[in-house]
């Protein structure tokens, strides 16, 4: 499901200016880059880093992406809720691999949490995300 995701992000940067990759460790993706060598950064490890990153971002009426290991936000549930959430920035956080992220988010109110089960269904929520203002949490699984 990576690869549909890094499709459909491709195509809504060509189509919105705004429209930010934020990557942690290993996720790098390097045809978005080539073609969109300023609207993409890798902040390493770190996610915590990444979401203060997204909400500069933001806050300049960017729409950044942070694509990160699933497994790493339970240690960053704080500036998820402080930064995001509660001023009810547009950021869109993606984690990659199965967890149990979405239980611990839906208590938050104001995020959009997504589960995609196909890859059909992963483009129509990339698109639905793209076009709706708000944090929102895909998981792909």
């Amino acid at each position: 499901m990576i690869n549909k995701f890094r499709e459909s992000i491709f195509e809504s940067a060509k189509k919105y200016s705004n429209v930010v990759l934020l990557t942690t460790d290993d996720l790098y993706d390097k045809d978005f880059a080539k073609f969109f060598h300023d609207r993409q950064l890798n902040l390493g490890p770190g996610l915590a880093n990444a979401l203060a990153a997204s909400v500069g971002f933001a806050a300049r009426a960017k729409m950044p992406f942070v694509l990160f290991n699933s497994c790493d936000l339970l240690s960053a549930m704080d500036q998820v809720k402080r930064l995001i959430v509660e001023p009810n920035l547009n950021v869109k956080m993606i984690g990659v691999g199965k967890s149990d992220n979405a239980s611990f988010l839906e208590v938050m109110s104001g995020i959009e949490i997504v589960l995609p089960s196909s890859r059909e269904e992963l483009n129509e929520n990339i698109s639905q995300m793209v076009n709706s203002y708000g944090p929102s949490y895909l998981e792909l699984r």
